[in-house]
């Protein structure tokens, strides 16, 4: 996939020959910078997301408020084709639908103005999650995991989208169209304000079509249609693997979470609830672990691996591509592999909150039912409660587990998450998934309260690590000078990190001072293959 340079261009239109002097130009147009459009991705048989002609799309504004608003753009304008500007209450899949099959819609503008602006839901992945690449059977249409999801991911746009968040802009906007385009029933007799959308996408029809068309890349002709999605997992080892060369089978518990998520619009994928509390829990636990257990011992017979899984919101892919190079006997590397008949278990974190409740989803398993309940025992005394019981029912939420069970079913695991049969997260998966999203609020040195994101997710990571340790060592117990201020600290500043600011001095540690020169939170949406994303690289360092 190849983006484009995009504009966002509100101008004053007139009937007339475009003159080319720079003065009236400027006289003429506004250039809004920080705008995101929606872009177009690819898969098998299809194409899906957004692009507009090379020249770009324009549309005179209208505010859709309402259904009132839908209804005159529809079936009263008479000044089209309209660039609908839409509040996040009127994103929604049939007004959106119906917006996309109109001919007198050129674009939409979805504006979302500051905090005040949150609707109680906007979710735009599927209500059933990689619906055909989980478990069969793992998720019910009537009573699906993601109930208020749109669908919106896998929608194939004929118009293009744009969001724009700065409330400058969007003041702008909505004078703009108060000054020139109000009122309504007379817009057919003089000069409107309108927008104009450029954001074109060279990757069209599928993935094999594309593909073919990149090979045609020549000296002459540079240019390359799309490209496949991929970047990098991160691997850790409790202990050495050179320890266990000649590891027996049932020898290694995985510990998974996902470290992507996905993004309608170009550089907005925060993921905070589906996402960022997975990584910071998973990354917090293995710092727990290893001063629970510093050192080898000869008599420690299970080893435990931590995975951050990337690409886990297309398909799988990084869980996938961990399966096959098990298989294929080179995980993590052909010198000592790990195959799957080395894992004892998996245990996937997905989507944690500050509740401190969990839910474990597992299948039948004398060794997946075994840990619930050390789990169980092991965070109560961090004030963490843990429900759930494994079952022969194959309704597992979407997961990385999902891959090694497709692979072998017969491996034990267990999904530890925050909801039961449905999400909790009303934002999965969307621009919204963000720091409010969690409550969470950057305490940067200073006390941190009892109810906050960052003490839920140190007690689940403890409770977790304590039951990992006793995995491997059944006389392990919990050290008295084991700070937990020092571990909320950290928590703390790992959520400021992934979810607000990439230049926060932890990654500025770590990388060198070599984040880049923008500021904000690192979007999550997987790399290609040959650009991982920048998140990959300080989640390695971290």
């Amino acid at each position: 996939m190849i983006k484009i340079v995009w504009l966002v261009i509100l101008y004053f239109c007139i009937h007339s020959v475009l003159c080319q002097r720079k003065d009236i130009h400027h006289m003429m147009y506004e250039t809004f910078k920080n705008a995101a459009m929606c872009f177009r991705t690819l898969n098998g048989t299809n194409q899906v997301g957004c692009s507009t002609s090379q020249s770009g799309s324009t549309g005179v504004v209208h505010l859709v408020n309402n259904e009132s608003d839908v209804h005159w753009l529809l079936e009263e304008s008479k000044a089209g084709p309209y660039m609908a500007v839409v509040p996040p209450r009127m994103f929604l899949r049939d007004v959106m639908l119906t917006l996309k099959d109109s001919p007198n819609v050129g674009g939409v503008l979805l504006a979302i103005n500051g905090t005040s602006d949150r609707p109680a839901h906007m979710s735009p992945d599927d209500t059933c999650p990689n619906r055909f690449s989980s478990l069969r059977g793992s998720c019910n249409d009537s009573n699906p995991w993601n109930p208020q999801g749109s669908g919106f991911l896998q929608v194939d746009w004929t118009v293009p989208l744009f969001v724009v968040k700065d409330p400058l802009v969007l003041q702008q906007i909505y004078e703009c169209f108060e000054k020139f385009n109000l009122p309504l029933d007379s817009q057919a007799e003089r000069s409107l304000c309108s927008l104009q959308m450029t954001g074109h996408m060279y990757a069209a029809v599928d993935t094999p079509t594309c593909l073919r068309r990149n090979s045609l890349i020549n000296n002459f002709n540079p240019l390359r249609y799309c490209d496949p999605m991929g970047d990098q997992n991160v691997i850790s080892h409790l202990f050495s693997r050179q320890h266990y060369n000649t590891a027996p089978n049932n020898s290694v518990v995985l510990v998974s979470a996902q470290l992507d998520a996905a993004a309608m619009f170009d550089g907005l994928a925060p993921g905070a609830m589906t996402t960022v509390t997975g990584i910071v829990t998973l990354l917090t636990t293995a710092h727990l672990l290893s001063q629970l257990l510093p050192e080898y011992k000869e008599t420690y017979t299970k080893n435990v691996v931590f995975a951050l899984m990337n690409g886990e919101v297309q398909d799988y892919i990084g869980s996938s591509r961990v399966v096959y190079d098990m298989q294929q006997g080179k995980f993590p590397s052909a010198d000592l592999p790990m195959r799957l008949e080395h894992l004892d278990l998996v245990i996937d974190l997905h989507q944690l909150d500050a509740t401190r409740k969990l839910h474990c989803h597992c299948l039948q398993s004398n060794t997946a039912q075994t840990t619930v309940e050390l789990l169980v025992r092991s965070c109560k005394s961090f004030g963490v409660n843990v429900e759930g019981s494994c079952s022969s029912e194959k309704q597992l939420p979407p997961s990385s587990l999902h891959s090694f069970l497709k692979a072998n079913a017969s491996i034990p695991g267990i999904i530890v998450t925050n909801h039961g049969s449905q999400y909790t997260n009303m934002f999965y998966n969307g621009l919204l998934d963000d720091g409010v999203n969690v409550g969470y609020q950057y305490a940067n040195g200073s006390q941190i309260p009892d109810q906050s994101i960052q003490r839920s997710l140190t007690a689940v990571a403890q409770g977790l690590a304590l039951s990992l340790a006793q995995m491997v060592d059944s006389s392990v117990t919990w050290p008295a000078n084991l700070s937990v201020e020092t571990t909320v600290a950290m928590v703390d500043e790992l959520l400021h990190c992934y979810l607000e600011e990439r230049q926060c001095q932890l990654f500025r540690n770590i990388s060198g001072d070599s984040v880049g020169p923008l500021e904000g939170p690192l979007p999550l949406y997987v790399g290609v293959s040959h650009s991982p994303n920048l998140v990959t690289s300080m989640t390695l360092l971290a």
